[in-house]
């Protein structure tokens, strides 16, 4: 059996990047300002938990 392997960027990975690079900037914010940050600002919708 073969197996294909397709290259594509998990979006956790994309999500887990933009929040480090808020938390770079704003090691002040908590997980709330990040979230609502990453609702406004980066079109991003998430909730709480899935991070």
């Amino acid at each position: 059996m073969i197996c294909k392997i397709h290259h594509r960027p998990n979006i956790y990975y994309i999500i887990s990047d933009n929040i480090d690079e808020i938390y770079t900037a704003h090691p002040e914010f908590g997980y709330r300002r990040i979230c609502a940050w990453l609702n406004r600002y980066e079109g991003i919708y998430i909730n709480h938990k899935q991070y």
